[in-house]
């Protein structure tokens, strides 16, 4: 297969399914545009797996099943950043409060 076959995938990383005693059997990657694509269980994309709630971009090949979802088998990965919650800071203007 040809370099054309890789795609690169950015979002968050998300448990796909779960097994006995909440032991993770495989992830997907969320994008910002409501996709989902199910993560191939093989060595490297297992490698995903202690990356929950990291966003990510994942170069790999993507097929399409009959049903419809979209499979990616990692060929390489990095790491972008945790996902950020907006939070509100309360004191940015009240410097005064803490003199």
């Amino acid at each position: 297969m040809g370099r054309a076959d890789l795609h690169k995938v950015s979002g968050i990383v998300l448990p796909e399914r779960w097994g006995d005693n909440d032991h993770l059997l495989s992830v997907l990657i969320y994008t910002p545009d409501d996709e989902e694509y199910v993560v191939k269980s093989d060595s490297m994309g297992k490698k995903l797996f202690s990356m929950l709630d990291e966003n990510v971009e994942v170069v790999g090949i993507i097929r399409e099943l009959n049903d419809g979802r979209k499979i990616i088998t990692v060929k390489n990965f990095n790491y972008v950043g945790r996902e950020e919650e907006e939070v509100e800071n309360d004191y940015e203007n009240d410097e005064d409060e803490w003199e």
